[in-house]
């Protein structure tokens, strides 16, 4: 049976230890995930194009993986997770970036972007996002970009040759066509009057 002086020395011990090991205690922190949506509007494609959104930081705020997201058409996508460790306000821009395809409008919105993150009485950081829209009153709900498709352009004619001189052509086949009626119509008289 151990005596009580080598216990209490133990006991003295184990706590020694225990203090002496460092505490790692696990960093608070939380996250958003910002959705965009894309709307396609107007005539069908016949090759659905592919969209391409950017966020943008201000004042150094934190980041997510990737500051792009793509689409191909019409749908929705997510950024990848923001993680944030202090709270405080956190501001960012969202933007589609112009594309070259023809027959596209593509949306010039501008939404301003703010996370809101603030602690409770546990320590635990709670994040709140917050969407505007440059030009509109309100919150929107979120992030929609609308794009606008004309048909009509030269990819969605089929290729058939050079069409370079097309209105050269037109204008021949007019004058070809009046040519025959107006001989065609003196060929009727002449046969009239030789009756």
């Amino acid at each position: 049976m151990m005596k009580k002086p080598a216990f209490y020395l133990l006991l003295c011990l184990i706590a020694a230890i225990g203090l002496a090991v460092p505490g790692y205690a696990e960093e608070a922190s939380c996250g958003v995930v910002l959705e965009v949506e894309n709307q396609v509007m107007g005539d069908t494609p016949s090759t659905e194009e592919v969209f391409v959104f950017v966020l943008t930081a201000t004042d150094a705020a934190p980041m997510p993986e990737q500051d792009t997201v793509s689409m191909k058409g019409a749908g929705s996508s997510c950024f990848p997770s923001i993680t944030y460790t202090q709270p405080g306000d956190y501001h960012y821009t969202l933007t589609e970036k112009p594309g070259s395809a023809t027959g596209y409008t593509y949306d010039k919105a501008v939404y301003r972007v703010t996370v809101q993150v603030t602690t409770d009485s546990t320590g635990q950081l709670h994040a709140t996002l917050y969407l505007a829209k440059d030009g509109s009153e309100g919150k929107p709900a979120r992030a929609l970009f609308v794009n606008q498709y004309q048909a009509g352009g030269p990819e969605d004619s089929p290729s058939t040759g050079d069409l370079s001189n097309l209105s050269l052509w037109l204008a021949l086949s007019g004058i070809s066509l009046t040519g025959l009626l107006v001989t065609s119509f003196l060929c009727q008289k002449k046969k009239k009057t030789a009756h």
